[in-house]
């Protein structure tokens, strides 16, 4: 028992936040230890602190948490203690470390040459060198960029991350390797391991270059087909670059940019064809062109890329801690194969689409459904493959969804719809409010339900409401294709996104990472939507 009675309350976790900050810890160590000291505080409830409560607790820890995490879960209500005088110290739990690692993650010296010859044979000298400079000196990829001339020809790099310093020792054979690939390169000073653009070879660096790829590309294909493509093709673009990359670090990026980039032609995923054939439709309103979207698309990608090459990237290194999924049969599935006949014809015959949308000669359907014969005369597809690929699922709901918005016009129940929501806002609400609103529901619940039902039922509603307030129909009809496509958070809504799943992450990971990108996406879209649009 303690002579004196303890307790954990407001103010003496806030004075020990303001000491920690005083200490100069890292921002992430003083709020974890807030966060630890507040769930320490909440099992007990109120009650005092006492050597008996901290043990049930620690127990209760070890139920769920690895004997790691209870550690650092013990040494920071520790500090705590220590800080506001409680004569209690915790036992660190004793953990027996293994010095080597398990067999499974070793490279032996066979799988080791044949990475080398591989990039040899391929006339990859640049990953050569990596691999040799890697497995010499034990650094990190993302270590690469302070391997510089001056390092090597001191035989040394000083290694510069997360606030501490640590010497790399680069062996004579290697510096005698990298010298004479630098001078062969015409790098006279800096990093040695370059793009061609002279920055850093970096992981992000070759995420982006996938990225716009991906964006350019989905806008003309629906986002599904782009998937289906670039999921097989970027894993072998990790393989050709030695593991620079990594598949958990690029599929649900890749994910991501197929559906932003989808935003760019009216082709480039469901909701649009929805909108678009709601606004045919309805009076007052006029169709938009192939092309419309464009304006808002690109704002969106250029974010992407950005978020990608600054937090997004970080944080998918901190937040994807799990081990790489093997997706072997994946690719097996999809192996490499020559350029042949068929191929050329399918390309001939999907830029003739494409210039077919965007002439406006005949209705998209007529010209998909013309493509999608030609492939079958040429005999490109079988009607048996083709019956098997359809997505019937998709059909059915688009056919079914423009039936129901036929009927709530016709029965009446749409204008009743918007007559409450109209005045559950208030008719002295600004019409950008009532656009913010809408966006922000389509946002969420595109998150949750299928982005393809939330197009259909949404999107008559808001440009019935943007009619009755004398506001654009077409606005608020783009606001419902853009909100209906922001759908990062979850892998539920959408194929692109769960076509994502086979690369391991858990749900968790979608709401961090994508999520942080939904919210930044949203806030872009709510305001270059009526700037470059008119409300």
């Amino acid at each position: 028992m303690l002579k004196n009675k303890f307790f954990i309350t407001e103010k003496n976790i806030e004075e020990y936040v303001q000491h920690l900050k005083n200490e100069e810890r890292a921002a992430s160590t003083v709020e974890k230890y807030q966060s630890i000291i507040r769930k320490f505080a909440d099992f007990l409830d109120g009650t005092e602190i006492t050597k008996e409560a901290a043990i049930k607790w620690e127990n209760k820890l070890l139920e769920t948490l690895a004997a790691t995490s209870v550690n650092i879960m013990l040494a920071a209500i520790n500090g705590f203690f220590e800080f506001i005088a409680v004569p209690i110290k915790m036992k660190l739990l004793k953990i027996q470390r293994n010095p080597f690692l398990s067999k499974e993650k070793e490279l032996t010296q066979k799988e080791y040459k044949r990475l080398l010859e591989t990039a040899k044979n391929q006339g990859n000298e640049r990953i050569y060198n990596v691999l040799q400079t890697i497995c010499s000196t034990g650094i990190r990829v993302s270590e690469l960029k302070f391997i510089t001339v001056e390092a090597v020809k001191s035989e040394y790099a000083e290694v510069r991350n997360k606030g501490k310093i640590r010497v790399i020792f680069i062996p004579r054979d290697l510096k005698r390797i990298l010298l004479k690939y630098a001078k062969t390169h015409g790098i006279t000073s800096g990093s040695i391991f370059v793009t061609k653009n002279g920055k850093p070879l970096d992981r992000s660096n070759i995420l982006i270059t996938i990225l716009v790829a991906v964006s350019a590309v989905t806008g003309f294909i629906s986002n599904t087909a782009t998937m289906a493509i670039f999921l097989p093709l970027t894993a072998s673009i990790i393989e050709l670059k030695g593991g620079l990359i990594s598949k958990k670090n690029s599929y649900m990026a890749v994910g991501i940019a197929s559906i932003v980039g989808g935003n760019l032609t009216l082709s480039g995923s469901t909701p649009q064809l929805i909108v678009q054939g709601i606004l045919s439709q309805t009076e007052n309103c006029t169709t938009l062109e192939y092309f419309d979207l464009w304006k808002v698309t690109v704002p969106l990608v250029i974010i992407m890329l950005l978020y990608y090459l600054t937090i997004g990237y970080a944080m998918q290194n901190k937040v994807f801690n799990f081990d790489e999924k093997n997706d072997e049969n994946f690719l097996s599935r999809n192996a490499e194969k020559k350029i042949s006949r068929k191929h050329i014809i399918c390309l001939i015959i999907m830029t003739l689409c494409i210039v077919g949308f965007v002439s406006n000669i005949f209705s998209m359907g007529s010209i998909a459904i013309s493509g999608a014969v030609m492939c079958i005369i040429t005999k490109s597809i079988s009607l048996k493959r083709i019956m098997k690929t359809i997505e019937w699922q998709v059909i059915m709901v688009l056919v079914g969804f423009l039936t129901i918005s036929k009927g709530l016009i016709n029965a009446g129940l749409l204008e009743t719809i918007t007559n409450y929501i109209v005045k559950l806002l208030d008719y002295n609400v600004s019409p950008f409010m009532i656009f913010a609103i809408l966006l922000l529901i389509t946002t969420i619940a595109s998150n949750f339900i299928s982005s393809t039902a939330v197009a259909a039922v949404l999107a008559p509603i808001s440009i019935a409401i943007a009619l009755r307030l004398d506001s654009n129909p077409t606005t608020f009809a783009i606001a419902t294709i853009i909100g209906s496509n922001l759908c990062f958070a979850t892998p539920i809504s959408t194929p692109p996104m769960t076509m994502t799943l086979i690369g391991g992450y858990r749900f968790s990971d979608y709401v961090i990472v994508g999520g942080l990108f939904n919210i930044i996406a949203f806030f872009v879209a709510l305001f270059i939507i009526p700037l470059l649009y008119g409300i």
